[in-house]
Parts: structure tokens; sequence; C-alpha cells
């Protein structure tokens, strides 16, 4: 039987945003809360929401503006901008970290409010032509104001504005131009070298190894950006999301004074690099462990349950319609069982840990499988492991004192993917 929290039909309703995996509206909602403008360093401002960054950088011929938020960030970057002193009118380049709806959702609003010109790695540039859609990973579920890219660039360019230039380092893995920022600022005689960095972040449901990569290269270009990485040596650590370089914390010590600027922070950046690189190794070695065994043929495809439940089964994804996602990350064909992360986005344990057991029936047309939900809300990968097995000798009281819930395939008369 399926647990009661594991069968709630709940629609979500995305309101500000549509959900990234693993994301919702409330989570993005927080994401989008305004806070004071401030100094960083020289002439280098805040002027993002509490997670959502985005900055500017003045000269006296214009500014440069790194990154616009959701599209209902773009009101709040241009009050930020106008709390400072500075004009959005005298914006001159609209850069962008990555075409992601939470960074590139506000552009188009900004470019028309200033006039300014947007550049862009030349792999993302199309992505924001099209407002997003048609992301190796979102599809079209996560699109936003689309905007021309005046300039596409490549790694190692360089742009600049009345003597600010930033260059362009291409990272990608996170997005397929996914571009980390660099450039020098002085202040009080001293020069700092400060780094924005795009994403290192391996969303659920990205695929790193196996026959069904997310896309071809996908792992050798996450290589890539960490070797890029580790070739630069910052002082001051910026990032796209403010959790990363703990914005909160350093804002709140910068505006209280001392001597040492927070934002300054080497040993962070550093640190968040190799955290990255430590979670994307462990995605890397279980999208290879999963690639290992394959699933039997018969579990593939679309099913319904006894309870009239459609379930969408592929290698990679595990379904269970409307809104429940499991990421499979191991089929133990031996086992007959596979473990999968619980999609961030269900509706109830999100970000848990599943164990699916099953069992095959014999004279039981049109039934020819089973499954036992044995964890659906294990705190971790080796906690579902270790769940005790489904007793399949038994299948009407073999799953945790339940009946195992019978499959029977179907074609599906719905779009949704698997």
């Amino acid at each position: 039987m399926i647990p009661p929290r594991a069968i709630l039909a709940v629609v979500v309703a995305l309101g500000m945003a549509p959900a990234l995996p693993g994301q919702g509206r409330s989570e993005f909602e927080a994401w989008n809360q305004p806070v004071a403008p401030f100094r960083i360093v020289g002439n280098l401002y805040y002027v993002g929401t509490n997670e959502i960054t985005a900055f500017l950088l003045t000269s006296p011929e214009g500014h440069i503006l790194l990154d616009g938020g959701f599209p209902e960030t773009a009101p709040l970057i241009a009050d930020a901008i106008r709390t400072l002193g500075f004009g959005i009118e005298d914006v001159r380049i609209l850069l962008n970290s990555h075409a992601h709806f939470d960074h590139a959702g506000g552009l188009a609003a900004l470019r028309a409010m200033s006039g300014a010109r947007v550049l862009a790695s030349a792999p993302d540039a199309e992505l924001l032509e099209r407002g997003g859609a048609g992301d190796y990973l979102l599809g079209d579920s996560a699109t936003f104001p689309p905007v021309p890219v005046d300039r596409r660039l490549h790694d190692g360019e360089r742009v600049g504005v009345g003597g600010v230039t930033l260059t362009a380092h291409l990272t990608p893995g996170h997005t397929r131009g996914c571009t980390t920022w660099t450039t020098t600022i002085t202040d009080g005689g001293r020069k700092y070298n400060v780094v924005f960095v795009c994403s290192v972040t391996v969303l659920p449901g990205a695929r790193l190894a196996g026959p069904s990569p997310s896309y071809p290269g996908i792992a050798d270009d996450y290589a890539r950006t960490f070797r890029v990485l580790d070739s630069l040596t910052p002082d001051v650590f910026l990032a796209a999301h403010g959790s990363f370089f703990h914005l909160e914390r350093k804002r709140r010590a910068r505006a209280a004074g001392g001597e040492d600027n927070p934002f300054v922070d080497p040993d962070g950046y550093h640190a968040y690099v190799d955290r990255g690189r430590r979670r994307y190794l462990d995605r890397l070695t279980a999208d290879a462990d999963a690639a290992q065994s394959a699933p039997p043929s018969m579990l593939i495809g679309t099913f319904l349950d006894d309870y009239g439940i459609r379930h969408s089964v592929s290698d990679t994804v595990w379904v269970q319609h409307p809104d429940t996602r499991y990421h499979v990350v191991r089929w133990d064909t031996a086992g007959r069982y596979l473990i999968a992360r619980n999609d961030l986005g269900n509706p109830a344990d999100g970000g848990k840990w599943t164990r699916i057991d099953w069992t095959t029936f014999a004279e039981m047309a049109p039934y020819e499988w089973g499954f036992c939900l044995s964890a659906f809300d294990a705190p971790t990968r080796e906690a579902a492991e270790s769940t005790a097995v489904a007793r399949r000798a038994t299948p009407r009281t073999g799953c945790n004192g339940y009946p195992f819930s019978r499959m029977r395939p179907t074609r599906s008369e719905s779009s949704d993917p698997p």
C-alpha cells in the first residue's frame, strides 16, 4: 500500500515563478525579499535581493549591472540603484551569470529602463533570446521574458565602461554558458581581485553519467569549471546566490563597521569551490552506479496501480502523477529495488530518500508486477538502503503490513514526461 502522504494529489500554484527541479513558489518568494543596497568595496555596490544577487559597478562614463533577478526583481534593482544616488538610465552594459529565470528574468525590463546593451556568453545567448525555452534540463517549464543579446562573448573576453573592466570565464555545467566574471577594484590605495561565481550546483534531475546524460559532455564541462575556478585567486568572493558567500552575515558585519571588510574572503571562496566539487563527484559516482545496473524492461513505461494512480517510470525518474517525482540514483536488479532522491518540489518529504522494492506476479493479468515504497522519507541514502526488505513471498502483507501495489501497463493519455 502507498503511504497516504505519498498519494496526495496537490497541484502547486506557482504564482510568482515556475519551479526548477526541487523548488517551489514559497522558496522563490523567500529569495526575492528586498534589502537596502550598500557599497561592497570601491565602486562596486550590491543592488540585489536577500538571495538573488545583482551588482552595480560605477564609473563617470556609465555603469555596468550584473544580473537581473526574477522578472519581479527588476523594479527592486532599479530602486536600489536610485537609492544609492545613481540612475538606471546611466547603466550602459547589462551582464548575466546564466540564463535561468531567477537571474535573467528581469533583464528585458532593465534593458527597457536603461537602454543598455546586453552582453552574454555565446552558449547562453540563444537561451536568453528564447526566454529560457529549450533549456537542457528545464525544457520550457521555466521561461522568462526574452531579451535580445547585443554581443555574444567567448571565454576570456573583456568588457568595460569608463575604466571598469570585467573578464568572462566560461564555467559551464549549471547551464552550458554559465559565466563567472572577474574584475579588479581599487579602494583606499589597495587593489582587490573580485570574483562573481556563476554556480557549480548540479540540479536535481540532471544526469552526469550513463547512457543518457543531460547533454553530451556535461561531466567534462563541470570538471573544466572546477579547473577554471581553481585557477582564480580572488580577494572578494561574490556569486549569483547570496547563500553561496554568506551574504546576510557579511552584510550585517559591513553595516556594523570595523576595519576589516567581511567580503574579503579568499578562504570562503576556496571552501565553496571544494564543497561544490565534492557534491559534483558524489553525483557523478551516483549516476555512474545507476548506469551500471539497467532496470528491467517490464518496469519501464506508464502504468496504473490498484488505486487508479498513474505512474511513469524511466531509467532516471519515477513519476507518481500528478506531481511526485523520485530521481533514481541506483537500480539494484539483483535485489529487485531502487534508491531515489525525492524531488524538493514534491508535496511531501521533499529532498529525502526513497527505497522502492518490486516483485513480479504470475497468473495475475493484467497486473505484471507490483511495488512497495519500503522507505519514502529516509534522511540519507544509506538509511534508505538499509530499510528492511519487503517480504515478496507474502505480497498481500509484505509491504510494511500492507499489500504490494499492483501495476498494469497502460498507454498514457497525457503529455507529461516520465
